[in-house]
């Protein structure tokens, strides 16, 4: 209405101005044609520059504050109204209110004042859009999810404001790089930092605030101008964990690694590069791999047994890694180091199901710092196939960033598939509706990683866990009063319960003195067994001496068998050479003995044949008496044949005769050569046994003396371990006697008890009921 009347005012005086131009145009032309027309010219000016200038103020001052004044009253004064509303509302504890503001920003251009009028309502319009920002995240719906596991992105932005200023020693001025700002986690990183600084470090300020949008050509571009400009921050954090290796780069070409410190987050191997050279003065993990491996492991678990954690965030370890211990969490060309301890700490899985489970993990892969987080899930699913489960990894939006428009739809999607549990991180407020659309179907859903939080959320928790304490405190209060608070319990009833603990405890205190008696029996027992098994390893040494001299001399012993079988074989070898040759000089004298006889018949028909020469050599004539020469010559010669013969004969015959004993001694020497063969090798073959069972025998007293030094350790374990029985024994009959001299003042302590549990109960009730005025869930 105001508008309208400010309106019709203006377009009235829009038409008042131009009339009166009108009107003095009119006055200059009936003077002029009076005969005035200098005065009438002047007086025809005045009304043309009148008009003008109206037409003028309209168009650059009147219709543009018009539209100021017009969008004020359609936008700005109901947008006010709504936010004092919602603040209202607020302020009687209701806390599902949201705020949306209508309000748009100026784009009309006009005077320079009037410019000026425009820029204020902007900033104005800028700053309700901020704080209904910032009120909408108080009041946002708070996420039904089962448990988080992950780290608590506020505190880890504390813990780099902390390294931030150790590092600048408390002065400076720091430079933020984030990935994106709308990002819950990164968000409350920010929050932290900044929070730690102004309360610890408040001579560090903080430069400005830089959005990367995750990608790593860009925080090195925006670095490299942020080293350009006049005022060089000392520090930058880098919110984002994908971007500090391009960071620190910049920072190198630029030549200012000495100057400027740097902390980031996560231990991906391109910001490792830059710890180990100190170029990034610290990175804070977060433990990625239990966030995808524990929060698997949880859910399997609950859906088998129903367990859920009594604090249902789950925080990770933070680890402040520096070029000084980053050996201990990070290793070149392993990536992170899982250490037995890191190891120890993991979640373990109950027992197998009895029915086939599925549980999707909705992942992203747009920066290194997922890939130990995937790992972790693949590492889970490989050992739950065990168990009859099966986990997939599953990432909608490849290596993008995370989209709330798909990523949603795609919860219910899976419901739809048949899993029966779902993990993911929630990067942005506006997943929350969609994954409590699936926990109301019955599906759990557990996150990690980062998820957004409001005063909503932190006072549906409150009131959680203030029920429970009215539930705990109650119970103690009424466990109190039956124990003897309140006057419910008479003195006799008293006296009877100190005299029942006080038999109970001399009771307790025999038995310790019997134990401490046991104990002692079982000390002398442990040291009579311990010096049994001394001997036995002391025997054990001996025969493993014995044995190794057994082995040696079996060893020996077979090497020599060895060599005579060698000789032996030699021999019989020679042996048959030399039969063969004897067999072979019984025939050459058989045939020596057939000559001869040749050669003996040979001088009988000599000797005749000179007998007849003889006859016919009887007569005178001269021929007679030459040819009885020859004659007497030729018998001369039959009878030396014959001698002879006879001589070779007999020598042929005793050689002979030789020749057959020799072949018989050979014969029998050839059947004595293969039994000593034969009984060479049967020796060579036990002599082999011999050595094998030496062997075994050796084998098997090496881990005997093992055993038995293991045993020997466990014995002087249990014997330490005892000790310290004995020890906590003697302790324990101190302690009774202890006990005994103060349980006359029990019944009074647990007066005290009960009088603590009710005051501790009204607490809770008190607490209830504050947490009562706050309206959490919306109206149906």
């Amino acid at each position: 209405m105001l508008n309208n009347i400010l309106q019709k005012a203006r377009a009235g005086g829009f038409l008042y101005n131009w009339g009166i131009g009108i009107l003095v145009i009119f006055v200059g032309i009936v003077t002029g044609l009076l005969g005035q027309w200098v005065l009438g010219g002047l007086l025809i000016g005045i009304g043309i520059g009148w008009g003008v200038n109206t037409w003028l103020v309209h168009r650059s001052v009147t219709r543009p504050l018009d539209q100021l004044i017009s969008q004020g009253e359609t936008s700005l004064v109901p947008d006010s109204l709504t936010f004092t509303d919602a603040l209202v509302a607020l302020g009687q504890g209701d806390l599902t209110t949201q705020v949306k503001l209508e309000s748009q920003p100026v784009a009309t251009s006009a005077s320079t004042e009037l410019n000026r009028l425009r820029d204020l309502f902007n900033t104005i319009i800028a700053s309700w859009q901020g704080s209904a920002k910032e009120f909408n995240a108080v009041t946002d719906e708070p996420c039904q999810r089962l448990f988080y596991v992950g780290a608590d992105p506020y505190m880890e932005g504390r813990t780099c404001g902390e390294i931030m200023g150790e590092a600048l020693h408390g002065r400076g001025k720091v430079a933020i790089i984030v990935g994106f700002s709308t990002q819950a986690s990164q968000e409350l990183r920010r929050k932290g930092f900044a929070s730690l600084l102004r309360e610890k470090y408040p001579s560090i300020h903080i430069m400005e605030t830089l959005e990367a949008f995750s990608r790593g050509d860009l925080a090195y571009k925006l670095t490299q101008e942020l080293l350009k400009e006049v005022h060089i921050p000392d520090g930058i954090y880098v919110i984002d964990g994908g971007p500090p290796a391009n960071v620190a780069q910049a920072v190198v070409d630029a030549g200012l690694s000495e100057k400027v410190k740097i902390v980031s987050h996560d231990l991906v191997d391109e910001t490792m590069e830059y710890v180990t050279k100190g170029v990034i003065t610290a990175t804070l993990g977060q433990d990625p791999f239990a966030q995808g491996y524990d929060t698997v492991i949880h859910l399997f678990n609950h859906l088998i047994t129903g367990w859920r954690p009594a604090i249902p965030r789950l925080l990770t370890v933070r680890d402040v890694v520096t070029q000084a211990n980053y050996r201990q969490f990070w290793k070149a060309g392993h990536g992170i180091i899982e250490s037995q301890a890191t190891q120890d700490r993991r979640a373990k899985p109950f027992k197998p199901s009895p029915r086939p489970i599925r549980i999707a993990v909705v992942g992203r892969e747009e920066c290194d710092f997922w890939e130990p987080v995937k790992a972790g899930v693949l590492a889970a699913d490989q050992l739950l196939h065990q168990y009859n489960a099966r986990v997939d990894w599953i990432v909608p939006e490849a290596d993008k960033a995370p989209n709330i428009d798909i990523r949603g739809p795609l919860l219910e999607q899976l419901v739809e598939q048949g899993y029966q549990a779902i993990a993911l991180d929630i990067p942005q407020q506006g997943l929350i509706p969609y994954v409590n659309k699936v926990i109301s179907r019955g599906i759990p859903v557990a996150t990690f990683n980062g998820e957004p939080s409001s005063l909503r959320g932190l006072m549906s928790t409150l009131d959680n866990r203030a029920k429970m304490l009215l539930s705990v405190s109650q119970d103690m209060a009424d466990s109190a009063q039956k124990l003897g608070g309140a006057g419910q319990v008479d003195e006799l009833a008293k006296d009877s319960i100190v005299q029942a603990i006080s038999m109970a405890i001399r009771e307790v205190a025999r038995d310790a003195q019997e134990q401490a008696q046991a104990a002692g029996m079982v000390t002398t027992a442990i040291e009579q067994i311990t010096h049994a098994i001394d001997e036995v390893i002391y025997r054990i040494n001996d025969v493993s001496g014995a044995a190794n001299l057994s082995v040696q001399t079996a060893r020996d012993g077979a090497a020599s068998v060895n060599e005579t079988l060698q000789q032996m074989q030699k021999i019989n070898q020679a042996v048959g050479i030399t039969a063969k040759t004897i067999q072979e000089m019984n025939t050459y004298s058989e045939q020596i003995g057939k000559i001869l006889y040749t050669l003996e018949d040979f001088a009988n028909q000599s000797n005749l044949l000179a007998l007849n020469a003889s006859i016919v050599a009887a007569g005178d004539s001269e021929a007679g008496q030459g040819f009885s020469v020859v004659a007497k010559e030729m018998r001369e010669l039959a009878e030396k044949s014959g001698l002879a013969t006879k001589e070779v004969g007999g020598i042929v015959k005793t050689v002979q005769k030789s020749i057959g004993t020799a072949t018989e001694s050979m014969l029998t020497t050839i059947d004595l050569v293969r039994e000593s063969s034969e009984l060479a090798s049967s020796s060579g073959q036990a002599i082999n046994q011999l050595l094998a069972s030496a062997v075994a025998m050796q084998q098997q007293t090496v881990p005997l003396v093992a055993t038995n030094a293991v045993v020997r350790n466990a014995i002087v374990q249990l014997n330490e371990a005892n000790a310290r029985v004995s020890q906590v024994i003697s302790e324990n009959l101190a302690a009774t006697k202890q006990i005994s001299s103060t349980t006359n003042d029990l019944v009074s302590q647990t007066e005290a008890v009960s009088g603590s549990a009710a005051s501790l109960a009204e607490i809770a009730r008190e607490l209830e009921g504050a947490t009562a005025m706050f309206k959490i869930e919306k109206s149906h």
